[in-house]
């Protein structure tokens, strides 16, 4: 709803980045705190080739962006019935 209502004249390629970094950033904090309270991510990508401390991976950029895109076509088809 955030991106929705400050990026609402944006087109969808802003959207899409916007969803991605927020994605990225949610994974990463959940990630890293899960980590240092149990000692190991629910999520490992440490075979991946680009990770980040092993909670982040680069190669699910593409995803988090569409998903991003489509989950607010979807949000606002539900507003609007």
């Amino acid at each position: 709803m955030f991106v929705t209502s400050t990026f609402g004249e944006s087109g969808w390629i802003v959207k899409g980045f916007v969803y991605m970094t927020a994605f990225y950033l949610l994974e990463l904090v959940a990630g890293l705190i899960i980590k240092a309270l149990v000692g190991v991510s629910p999520w490992n990508y440490k075979n991946h080739r680009f990770h980040f401390k092993e909670v982040i991976c680069l190669e699910y950029a593409p995803v988090w962006f569409i998903y991003g895109v489509v989950g607010e076509m979807y949000f606002e088809f539900l507003i609007s019935i």
